[in-house]
């Protein structure tokens, strides 16, 4: 599987609004919470116990998408000329 990289650039390049915010719980923990929305795609949120493993799942719910929708949208790497 090609991973994105340098998440939030491509998540921007790809035309992507996005965000990302740590938090803890109620028992001290630290959780990370990241949501990308596109107007022809959709909003995604999803969250972790860690900021990379957030963008890794963010990525998958994507592509999840694409695969199940048969979605023309270009993943955020594919604008990128790579």
């Amino acid at each position: 599987m090609k991973h994105w990289g340098n998440h939030p650039d491509n998540l921007k390049k790809a035309g992507w609004s996005w965000g990302c915010v740590s938090s803890t719980d109620h028992e001290g923990r630290q959780f990370w919470v990241v949501a990308a929305e596109r107007e022809d795609v959709g909003r995604f949120i999803v969250e972790a116990d860690q900021e990379l493993s957030a963008f890794l799942e963010l990525e998958s719910a994507i592509k999840t998408h694409r695969h199940n929708h048969e979605c023309d949208c270009p993943e955020p790497d594919e604008n990128l000329g790579k």
